[in-house]
């Protein structure tokens, strides 16, 4: 995990300013802000649990069929 953290900063890094993502400095600020690692740990659970919801729609709609269309 901690491998994929220090890639996954270093892509964002790479890429800051790009096509109207934050840059390098704007990250960096974020980082130093207010927002503790409780509060990004708490919106990560908030957001896994959408993702999850989001898949179970998309599993149940792809067993009715709604995706035959896109495939060959």
């Amino acid at each position: 995990m901690k491998s994929l953290g220090c890639l996954t900063a270093w892509a964002h890094l790479r890429s800051g300013g790009r096509d109207g993502s934050a840059t390098a400095d704007a990250l960096v600020d974020f980082g130093r802000g207010e927002a503790g690692p409780g509060e990004v740990r708490a919106h990560a659970k908030l957001y896994a649990r959408k993702v999850r919801q989001d898949s179970l729609a998309f599993c149940k709609a792809s067993e009715k069929g709604a995706f035959a269309h896109l495939v060959g």
